[in-house]
């Protein structure tokens, strides 16, 4: 329904976001910083990036979300291009 909209839309592939993860140095600079927000954040990232470092044999799990703020605060980091976009839903090759 979303892509069926009309509406422009912004989408970020797998290949993107799994350029931007999580690191040793990443979570050692957010536990540097000085208030409860920065340790909180890096605590979650190694709990939830902890599988995904090791399904992808990474220093830490991809960032999806992140990659959204950043577009919209720094679009000028990104370069992307028009495409078609279907999505299928009847056949045998979605329903394996």
């Amino acid at each position: 329904m979303v892509f069926e909209s009309g509406i422009p839309l912004i989408v970020f592939p797998l290949d993107v976001t799994h350029q931007l993860h999580t690191s040793k140095a990443r979570l050692e600079r957010l536990d540097a910083i000085p208030n409860r927000v920065g340790p909180v954040v890096a605590a979650w990232l190694r709990f939830e990036k902890r599988f995904e470092a090791t399904k992808y044999g990474t220093d830490g799990g991809p960032l999806h979300d992140p990659n959204t703020v950043l577009w919209l605060l720094r679009p000028d980091l990104y370069r992307g291009r028009e495409v078609n976009v279907e999505i299928e839903t009847e056949s045998a090759l979605t329903l394996v």
